[in-house]
């Protein structure tokens, strides 16, 4: 069954969970605390506990009855008449009206006592039981003094609800003690609240602040202070002051009751409630403050804990966001800038600096900075130097708690001169190396603490990779136009002047006056003339395809006159005029999907057949090629070299900057690396086979397989 909620609330806020805490902690201590006998019905009139007094007064056990109709303890001559009043009372308590009965319970004496039906709430506004309060005899109501014991409870529950729904605690506090106080006739009510790392906040009603800091301070027998000795624990409760040894600077006040607002062992300060006058019973009063006091220590737990939630939350918040920009901007100063502007409000710093160490590492100089102050130049240390300087000569961070006592703390040049009361100061480092430093201040206040530490380490360790990442930016862009440099110089500088070389070459082989020794020195000469400009063709192929991004734009094309074009161009080469090339059959048209590099591809294949085939014939075939997956157009080109050995067949396509240093100065490392490239281009396939299964020596087999497009004229 749900745990009972006294005092029927309109509840929007607080969820079940928290709702179901507060009522199972006002029944458990009204249970535990009222001094009358109690006994909680469930709705269908089951007992579910009895207080303390209520076994004493029936002599059973609460566990003794529990689940048992309240018939079960009525005395047997009790008539049947006062039966149908009290079930008809407790139907009117369960509709939610308090109703009253007499009831003779089955006691030694049999007592006859006039009793008060309660209707209790559960957390959603429904009533889910009563509460039947035992009175001392016929015609007399439950002893409370001057309060009515249904309004003590009834505030006592809607206050506790109220406390917990509330957000401003300070002001709910106030104004719950000020209720609460008025409805159990006390003169005035005093809270001192203890706040972690602030100053103990004074909450009052009916009462000055001065006089009820001055109550607080009241001095006791042994000395102590009355706020210290409620703190610890000792609840203290005086009816008179004036006959008490207790020195009260407030001399209006007669009667007091000091009581610690505690959860769980742990003190969460203290409260005072009194009189200005005598009278009024105290000691009767006593348990319904303490459960008070113990709602609002239960507040100020939930308060506390969803405030750390909060900063928790916002630190969660705070990396989630500087590691979002970490991954998606290479703005070294702007990223700095937002580590650092996170980082300051997650610890309240006043400055914040990001220094780099030099290439030299003998300075620091700030790369990033936030300050409350204009600076008007860049702040410099040099390693060693105030703070920041020894933890960059160490590399241990620093948590220094009073900065403006320790005599290694010193101006940064160009800062403010007031001296910071608090610095954090940890070294930017990865993978062993240094980087820099993270400096933040604090101006006399409360003071940096271990954890907020721990919390700057993890943002160093972002603005340590911002800063590798970028520096490591600077050398691939360096690089990389280094790169650009060594590519322009080659494809367009180097290629003119090769031009005429090989012009001058070409003229000169035909020149009739060499003898063939001289020949065959200008065709050597020509040759490798020839194999630069192949080379330059293919890094300026290369670097195209390069920037290219996203999907290549293919188009339909017939691979067979492509085909003829390039055999054409290369017999054109005096370099290739005793090569013979022929293409054995090929169908008229064999369309795929390619561009105008598919003529690259085609070159470089037989160029290489030219090259190393021997001087004997180049054979090339066009076929339609069937497999699994599909239809494909088939170029097969034969050389008659001295073949391809087979470790080299598995890598011969791959990718240029994947390649070893042996295949590429083999001279075929470039030109089919492209081929390979292009191949991926078309989402085709291309390998090497002997042209004699078995026989590598015999020859090489170069093929390669587009996916075929049929066409109308096909068709």
């Amino acid at each position: 069954m749900r745990p009972l909620m006294l005092g029927q609330q309109d509840i929007d806020g607080p969820s079940d969970e928290v709702l179901d805490r507060v009522t199972m902690l006002n029944t458990s201590h009204l249970l535990d605390h009222l001094p009358d006998p109690l006994i909680h019905l469930d709705m269908g009139g089951r007992m579910v506990s009895l207080n303390g007094p209520a076994e004493s007064a029936l002599g059973r056990s609460s566990c003794e009855c529990q689940g048992q109709f309240l018939e079960a303890l009525l005395s047997k001559n009790f008539s049947s008449h006062g039966l149908d009043q009290y079930q008809q009372a407790f139907k009117q308590c369960t509709n939610g009206t308090p109703a009253r009965a007499n009831l003779v319970f089955d006691t030694p004496h049999n007592v006859d006592r006039q009793c008060v039906l309660i209707p209790s709430w559960d957390a959603h506004g429904t009533v889910d039981g009563a509460l039947l309060l035992m009175g001392d005899g016929r015609g007399t109501e439950p002893p409370r003094g001057e309060a009515d014991p249904y309004e003590m409870i009834k505030v006592l529950a809607s206050t506790s609800l109220e406390v917990h729904e509330g957000c401003d605690l300070k002001e709910l506090i106030e104004s719950e003690a000020s209720r609460l106080a008025l409805s159990l006739g006390l003169d005035f009510a005093i809270f001192r609240i203890l706040h972690p790392q602030e100053r103990p906040q004074i909450i009052c009603h009916g009462i000055e602040d001065a006089d009820a800091v001055q109550v607080l301070d009241s001095q006791l027998p042994d000395g102590s202070l009355l706020y210290q000795t409620v703190n610890r624990g000792q609840e203290i409760m005086v009816e008179d002051l004036e006959r008490s040894e207790i020195s009260c600077p407030v001399p209006e006040i007669r009667s007091l009751v000091g009581l610690t607002v505690n959860w769980s062992e742990r003190a969460y300060g203290c409260a005072v409630f009194g009189n200005r006058r005598l009278g009024g019973d105290l000691g009767l009063l006593y348990p319904i403050l303490q459960v008070f006091c113990n709602h609002v220590a239960t507040s100020l737990r939930n308060a506390r804990l969803h405030k750390e939630l909060m900063v928790r939350s916002d630190i969660l918040q705070g990396l989630y966001e500087t590691t979002q920009a970490l991954s998606s901007t290479l703005e070294l100063k702007e990223l700095l800038q937002m580590i650092l502007h996170t980082a300051r409000n997650l610890v309240s710093a006043d400055n914040c600096y990001i220094f780099q160490l030099d290439h030299s590492r003998e300075s620091l100089h700030a790369i990033a900075y936030i300050t409350e102050e204009e600076i008007r130049e860049v702040p410099v240390l040099k390693v060693g130097e105030g703070i920041t300087g020894l933890v960059a000569n160490t590399g241990k961070g620093q948590l220094v708690v009073r900065a403006d006592l320790d005599p290694r703390a010193i101006t940064i040049p160009g800062t403010p001169d007031d001296d910071p009361s608090s610095i954090i100061c940890v070294p930017l480092q990865l993978s062993e190396e240094l980087l820099g430093v993270m400096t933040l201040e604090k101006r006399p206040g409360i003071p940096f603490t271990k954890k907020q530490y721990e919390l700057i380490e993890l943002f160093s360790l972002q603005a340590a990779m911002a800063i590798h990442r970028a520096s490591q930016y600077d050398q691939i862009r360096i690089y990389a136009s280094n790169l650009q440099m060594y590519n322009v110089l080659l494809t367009h500088d180097v290629a003119n002047f090769n031009v005429p070389i090989h012009g001058f070459l070409e003229m000169l082989i035909k020149d009739p006056k060499l003898d063939l020794r001289q020949r065959r020195y200008v065709r050597s000469a020509l040759v490798q003339s020839d194999n630069i400009s192949e080379v330059i063709s293919d890094i300026r192929e290369l670097s195209r395809l390069r920037r290219q991004t996203g999907e290549a734009l293919l188009e339909a094309v017939n691979l067979v006159p492509i085909l003829k074009e390039v055999r054409e161009d290369l017999l054109s080469n005096a370099v290739n005029e005793d090569v013979e090339a022929h293409i054995n059959s090929a169908p008229d048209i064999a369309m795929v999907m390619a561009d105008s590099s598919l003529k690259v591809l085609f070159h470089n294949l037989l160029a290489y057949a030219f090259k190393y085939g021997q001087g004997r014939p180049v054979e090339i075939d066009v076929m339609e090629h069937q497999d699994p997956t599909g239809g494909w157009w088939r170029v097969r080109i034969m050389d008659g070299g001295k073949g391809i050995p087979e470790e080299q067949k598995r890598g011969m396509f791959r990718r240029y900057d994947r390649l070893d240093t042996v295949q590429g100065s083999d001279g075929y490392g470039l030109s089919m690396s492209v081929v390979g490239i292009l191949t991926d281009r078309y989402h085709g396939k291309v390998w090497v086979e002997d042209r004699v299964p078995g026989d590598p020596c015999r020859g090489t087999s170069y093929n390669v397989i587009i996916p075929k497009i049929v066409t109308r004229a096909m068709e």
